[in-house]
């Protein structure tokens, strides 16, 4: 428990904040995005942009044959190997931070990546 605790405290330790993104050492964790539609800066990891890329790529019809328009979180959790709850997790947290606009236009940003 002690040591857990004295690698937690050195891992908030190495993480710094400055004006690109959140930072490990040299690792980056997450990029600010400017978004032309509302004009303003915004934080996106990069484990959302993930998820974005397979909500994008994964099929809508559920198992039982019928297409409901969403792709179910079980099949994005295997993908991103996650649980489904957390999969439920970054639909919530894209919902409460940008609008449909800004979502649209990090969209359009995964299909350049995927192109």
């Amino acid at each position: 428990m002690y040591i857990m605790r004295n690698k937690e405290i050195m891992m908030n330790q190495l993480v710094k904040k400055s004006n690109i993104g959140l930072y490990k050492g040299n690792t980056k964790w997450s990029m600010t995005k400017y978004f032309e539609s509302t004009g303003c800066k915004k934080q996106v990891s990069f484990r959302m942009m993930e998820y974005l890329g397979h909500v994008i790529d994964t099929p809508t019809v559920g198992a039982l044959g019928n297409d409901n328009g969403k792709a179910p979180d079980v099949v994005i959790g295997e993908k991103m190997k996650l649980t489904k709850f957390r999969v439920g997790d970054y639909r919530r947290t894209l919902e409460m931070r940008f609008t449909k606009t800004e979502v649209l236009e990090l969209c359009e940003e995964v299909m350049k990546e995927v192109a």
